[in-house]
């Protein structure tokens, strides 16, 4: 018996005791030993418990009506409940599929660096978003972030350095005029996948702590243990050669002028919102 069985037992065994206790016994006359009983008053008890016998079967019937009235309208329930939770079910899984199914907003909204439009976003931002902006460039996606000395930089798109963006440029020449980006293959080769052997595919940038250059997509890249310098000041220094099967990737500085874009932007607009 299930809980619901079981409740509906319970109401209508109260409502039983209900029904019994307002149907009266018959008034029966007592006959005492050696006093002859007088026929009209031996049926009148007959009587009396004739019909209260007959009133108990009626609401015994009743009650048992309602019984099945009761069950029956329980189980009515029941499958109504199945039903709408399998309903739920149903629109829920749709909800899912909506949401799962819906296309990713368009990168169509401008965004604008201290006036020239820089890159393109999909959303503006509410002031809560991590501090950050997700854009779209000539040079792939990348990262528009909050700069703690004031004004916001680019970060987080290096796919050449483990997503870095605190790179300090490497240099070919002890002039330190000719930039390059260096992978040391550290336990195993790097991993840089292009349709042209050794070509980069498309433009990359490289974001370092107070600069940003660009690889130029065309641009070929080899694997040398040549000595590599870096500026130190005025100075520009040796560094200890990468070991065998370093990637020697050239790559020149983003200036407004080349590319309209820049390390750093004092001021940042997105769709005539200003960023303050």
């Amino acid at each position: 018996m299930n809980v619901s069985r079981s409740k509906v037992m319970a109401t209508s065994a109260l409502l039983l005791a209900v029904n019994l206790s307002h149907a009266e016994a018959p008034s029966l006359i007592q006959f005492s030993a050696g006093t002859p009983a007088k026929a009209e008053e031996v049926n009148g008890n007959f009587s009396g418990l004739k019909s209260y016998t007959a009133g108990l079967e009626s609401v015994i019937e009743a009650q048992a009506a309602l019984i099945s009235a009761l069950e029956t309208s329980t189980a009515t329930l029941e499958e109504k409940t199945v039903a709408l939770e399998s309903n739920n079910a149903t629109l829920n899984q749709k909800i899912d599929d909506l949401q799962s199914s819906a296309p990713a907003p368009e990168f169509d909204i401008p965004v604008m660096g201290d006036g020239l439009v820089i890159g393109f976003t999909n959303h503006i931002p509410s002031i809560q978003h991590d501090g950050k902006i997700l854009l779209k460039t000539d040079f792939g996606s990348i990262m528009l972030e909050g700069n703690r000395d004031g004004g916001y930089k680019l970060a987080n798109y290096d796919e050449h350095n483990d997503d870095t963006d605190d790179v300090s440029a490497r240099f070919s020449d002890a002039q330190c005029s000719n930039a390059i980006f260096t992978i040391s293959p550290g336990d195993g080769n790097p991993l840089i996948f292009t349709k042209i052997a050794g070509t980069i595919d498309n433009p990359q940038l490289v974001i370092g702590s107070t600069e940003a250059w660009v690889i130029q997509a065309g641009t070929v890249f080899t694997t040398s243990t040549a000595t590599y310098y870096y500026k130190n000041g005025i100075n520009c220094d040796e560094i200890i050669s990468h070991p065998e099967g370093t990637v020697k990737i050239p790559m020149i500085e983003l200036s407004t002028m080349n590319h309209n874009l820049k390390h750093t932007y004092t001021s940042l607009s997105i769709d005539g919102f200003q960023l303050n």
